[in-house]
């Protein structure tokens, strides 16, 4: 995986590019705008990539506008002293005009002086197609965050070997079960 130090490289980049012409080339840079410790970047970054009345859903909340998004970008950015990524996977598939990102976001709470906190991040990002000044440009118009679970349980100390353990004698228990379900006409086994 590849790591993105945000603030190094996308001073550059979010400044000098206007618009998202190919999500296969751009939306690395675009992401790393996003989550900026710069909150200047950060906000060019969702004013000049998103749909005015673009959305988000994030296992905090739901946001229906382009400041609700940004806010959320600042106030996340805002609450840790330390927080970078690495790029599991990008893809894009432009018939469906709709991108795959899966990162791994580590970083340090305000409140923390250590432990590192990890969680892997997976969004779905959808794009709306548009011209703007004779060029064809993409705008983000919907971004669907899901974090994994096992990553946020195996970033509290002793909460993921917990998790891991009733994970195993859940998988234990019910592989030597038999379940009679009714409605299903059939014995799972």
């Amino acid at each position: 995986s590849e790591m993105c130090i945000r603030d190094s490289i996308n001073a550059e980049y979010g400044r000098r590019n206007t618009r998202m012409e190919d999500p296969s080339k751009e939306l690395k840079e675009v992401v790393c705008g996003m989550l900026a410790l710069d909150q200047n970047l950060q906000s060019e970054t969702v004013d000049k990539y998103f749909t005015e009345k673009a959305e988000m859903v994030h296992p905090m909340a739901i946001l229906k506008t382009r400041e609700e998004i940004k806010r959320l970008f600042q106030i996340w950015t805002g609450m840790n002293h330390s927080l970078t990524f690495d790029f599991n996977h990008l893809v894009y598939n432009d018939e469906q005009k709709v991108a795959y990102v899966d990162v791994n976001e580590h970083f340090v709470p305000f409140w923390a002086l250590s432990p590192l906190f990890h969680i892997r991040v997976i969004s779905v990002i959808d794009f709306e197609k548009s011209e703007l000044e004779g060029k064809q440009v993409y705008l983000i118009k919907k971004i669907h965050d899901t974090w994994s679970i096992e990553s946020v349980t195996h970033s509290v100390p002793f909460v993921g070997k917990l998790y891991d353990i009733g994970r195993r004698a859940f998988g234990s228990f019910q592989s030597n079960v038999t379940i009679h379900i009714p409605f299903f006409r059939r014995t799972l086994t």
